[in-house]
Order: structure tokens, then sequence, then C-alpha cells
């Protein structure tokens, strides 16, 4: 009879998740320096997450496995582009699909970061 190791998984002490939408990939190349950043410390797992035009339906962001995920995080960092001195349509749009987490206060007391990026000397990316 052959049995098989025990895999131990690496420890994970802090989960943080990207969530992010990038049209011409320069807000990517930011999340992929976070990423970076994050990857480097010991015990912490990314969920990185790039929001897809594909995800919206009918002007509402639907993907419930990650909506799932982000409560398991211990924090979450969002990224969007400045578009008319506010987010992205699209980053709205998942925005708008975590009102009922807020609701229920299913993300309170997690950390939470932002970045944004614009091609706009005055575009407004201090409002975003």
């Amino acid at each position: 009879m052959q049995t098989m190791a025990a895999t131990k998984l690496p420890e994970v002490s802090t989960r943080l998740a990207v969530v992010y939408f990038s049209q011409t990939n320069s807000t990517h190349q930011l999340a992929n320096a976070i990423i970076t950043g994050i990857n480097s410390i010991s015990g912490t797992m990314t969920l990185q997450h790039r929001i897809r035009g594909t995800e919206i339906h009918n002007g509402r962001f639907q993907n419930r496995e990650l909506i799932q995920r982000l409560q398991t995080c211990h924090g979450i960092v969002f990224g969007t582009p400045t578009y008319m001195g506010c987010v992205s349509a699209q980053f709205k749009a998942f925005a708008d699909a975590t009102s009922e987490l807020w609701a229920t206060q299913s993300l309170a007391g997690k950390m939470a970061a932002g970045f944004t990026c614009g091609a706009s000397i005055n575009g407004d990316q201090g409002t975003t």
C-alpha cells in the first residue's frame, strides 16, 4: 500500500486583494508593482483581480465568487484610471456590486487603499 505524504502549505498570516480596472494597461502596470511589493512580504498571499467588461451585465458587475473571496481578505487595494474626474464606469459597477457587503458591514475593519492614474495634468486624480 502506497501512502502519500502530506504537503504542508505555506503559512499565510495576511491575505490582501488588489482589485482594479485598466483599459490601456497603465493601471495594470501600477497594480503589478503593488502586487510585487505585497508578495515580497513573507506570509502574505495576494488575490489579484482585473475587472473585465465581460463581468458587467446590464450595467451591473457580476462575479459572486470574487465578492465572496474579498470577505476572506484582511485588506483590499482598489485601482482605477481617472476618467472625467472620477473612477471608470467599470470600477464603479464593481464598487456598486459591493454595496450589499457595506450594508452588512462584511468589509468593516479591513485595511483599504487605492491608486489611480490619468493622462491629463488637470485630470482631477485627487478626487478619484
